[in-house]
């Protein structure tokens, strides 16, 4: 039986690499075309979506808030590694925190707000999954065919029945 933050933590990873992977064969102008949704274009979702991860490693950790980077013109392949590396991150933090039963220890976020580890992790997890249904609309609006289907019901069929 799989574990609910191991669950949701597969989902998570699975659920980006197949719509990063959609995107790569993407122009340019099709990664920065303004939409009325999300960061306004796929490009900056995304890199929004993965600047995010590492802006929450930081302060669960104990670190200062991480200011959003300017990554014009990355490439969805650099924002796949860069996506990875902090993935790994997180998911060993998230692992760790279980393990050590410390997901309602508590730290203070950039506003000064008190947060749980247990809920910040689902708040990253979620928060991802909300961009990356806005993404799916842009690739949709832009008339792309095949656009996959990424929420947890079709991961769980994958791994059921596939």
């Amino acid at each position: 039986m799989m574990e609910t933050y191991d669950r949701l933590l597969d989902f998570d990873e699975w659920a980006t690499h197949e719509l990063l992977t959609f995107c790569a064969p993407l122009t340019d102008e099709q990664l920065d075309q303004r939409f009325d949704i999300g960061h306004q274009t796929i490009r900056d979702t995304w890199i929004h979506l993965v600047w995010n991860i590492d802006f929450w490693i930081s302060l669960m950790t104990g670190g200062a808030p991480l200011e959003e980077p300017d990554w014009r013109g990355i490439s969805i392949a650099d924002l796949m590694t860069r996506y990875n590396e902090s993935f790994a991150s997180f998911a060993a933090l998230t692992r760790k925190l279980r393990d050590e039963h410390r997901l309602d220890d508590v730290f203070i976020d950039h506003w000064q707000v008190k947060k749980s580890m247990g809920g910040t992790i689902l708040q990253v997890i979620i928060h991802a999954s909300e961009h990356r249904m806005e993404i799916t609309h842009m690739l949709i609006r832009l008339g792309l065919e095949n656009v996959p289907e990424v929420d947890l019901g079709a991961r769980d069929y994958e791994l059921l029945n596939c």
